[in-house]
């Protein structure tokens, strides 16, 4: 995070998250989506696209630019390569998705620490950025407790898919139809607020 803790607004801003979280909350909030949700977004697709060898040189520049301005010249010299990636998104998404359920359920509960934002942008720049690697650590933590168990979670998830997927199949038609009606749906808002505007012009 080599852009974002430099400067000379840097101590201010740290001060103020400190000494006023709830004034900065909507800001770590929106942080923490971003780098949570909108930038791994984008390395999953750079895996998936470098995995299967279709990547495009400016994008795959344009993303080692973006690593080296964000987490510095050394963490972009320890990535490694389209296969290590995969498997660092997948760890990530993997301890991002457990974190978020967990979220989930502790609710409002949550809400009653003034500086959970900020504590959960900083978990989240942890568990992603190279030099720490924190959902790799995670996972490696994890993966042993939960691995013995796997076949029986398999096996409730099968439970739980069949009735969902015969559901599904049984009402495909309804969802086909219930589809093509909010479609049409949204191009007739379109044309009508095209209309509109160019009544404004």
């Amino acid at each position: 995070m080599v852009l974002l803790l430099q400067g000379p607004g840097a101590l201010q801003v740290g001060l103020a998250c400190l000494l006023q979280p709830g004034a900065t909350a909507k800001y770590a909030r929106a942080l923490a989506l971003v780098c949570g949700c909108g930038y791994p977004a984008y390395r999953t697709f750079k895996a998936a696209r470098a995995a299967r060898g279709g990547a495009a040189a400016g994008v795959a520049a344009g993303v080692a630019w973006l690593e080296r301005t964000l987490l510095g010249e050394e963490a972009t010299a320890a990535a490694g390569g389209a296969g290590a990636e995969c498997e660092r998104v997948m760890h990530y998404w993997a301890v991002y998705g457990a974190l978020a359920f967990i979220e989930g359920l502790a609710g409002r509960f949550l809400e009653l620490f003034p500086w959970y934002p900020h504590l959960k942008l900083g978990a989240v720049l942890w568990l992603q950025t190279a030099p720490y690697d924190g959902a790799s650590k995670v996972f490696a933590v994890v993966e042993p407790g939960l691995a013995p168990h796997e076949r029986d979670v398999d096996r409730a998830l099968r439970y739980v898919q069949g009735p969902y997927s015969r559901a599904v199949s049984h009402h495909s038609e309804d969802i086909r139809r219930a589809l093509e009606f909010c479609s049409d749906m949204l191009a007739a808002s379109q044309r009508v607020l095209l209309r509109l505007l160019r009544k404004d012009d």
